[in-house]
C-alpha cells in the first residue's frame, strides 16, 4: 500500500514525504539485524506479534497521516512491522519443514510473499478507487490486524505463543 504514498503526499501537502521512504528502509535494516537474535533466543512469537501490530499500527496512521510528524512515525512503524516480519515468517517456514525440503518451502515462500504483494498492490488500487486512499490504508490495518489474529491462534494452538527460547532444531 506504501506504493500509493507519493500521491497521497501530494494530495494532502505533506512537505517532504519522500523521506518516509529513507526512513522506513533504515529501520528496516536496524531491526533487521536486531530481530533474528531475538527470534532464537525467545521464539518466533516474540517479533512476529509485535511486528504485524507495528504493521497495522502503521496502516492506521498512514491513512490519517497529514504531516511530516505522523508520516515519518508512521515510516518508523512500518519498517520495524515489514523489517521483523518478513525474515520471521520465512525462519518459521524453515522451522516447519524437514531439512530435505527447506529449499521447496522457501522458493514456496518466495513466490507466495511475491504473489501477494503484486495482488495486494492491485487490489489496494482497486479499493483506493472506490474508497479513497484512507480506506485503502484502513483496509490493509484491517488485514495486518488479521494476520495477527490468525498467527495468534495458530502459535498459541502449536504452543508456541510464550515467550522462550526457539527449539533446538533451529525454531
Amino acid at each position: 500500500t506504501i506504493q500509493f504514498l507519493a500521491v497521497v503526499g501530494e494530495q494532502r501537502g505533506v512537505a517532504n514525504y519522500q523521506a518516509f521512504f529513507t526512513v522506513y528502509a533504515v529501520i528496516v535494516i536496524a531491526i533487521r539485524l536486531a530481530t533474528g537474535r531475538v527470534s532464537d533466543r525467545f521464539g518466533r512469537a516474540a517479533v512476529l506479534v509485535p511486528a504485524l501490530a507495528f504493521q497495522a499500527l502503521a496502516m492506521l496512521l498512514l491513512a490519517r497521516a497529514d504531516s511530516f510528524p505522523i508520516l515519518i512515525v508512521a515510516a518508523v512503524a512500518f519498517g520495524m512491522g515489514w523489517g521483523a516480519a518478513f525474515p520471521t515468517l520465512t525462519a518459521l517456514t524453515a522451522d516447519r519443514v524437514e531439512p530435505h525440503r527447506r529449499g521447496s518451502a522457501m522458493g514456496i515462500f518466495a513466490a507466495a510473499s511475491a504473489l501477494g504483494g503484486s495482488l495486494g498492490s492491485a487490489s489496494m488500487g482497486i479499493i483506493a478507487q472506490v474508497a479513497g486512499f484512507d480506506g485503502a490504508f484502513l483496509f490493509s490495518a484491517v488485514v495486518a490486524l488479521l494476520g495477527l489474529a490468525i498467527c495468534v491462534v495458530g502459535l498459541k494452538a502449536t504452543g508456541e505463543l510464550a515467550l522462550r527460547p526457539a527449539k533446538e532444531n533451529g525454531g
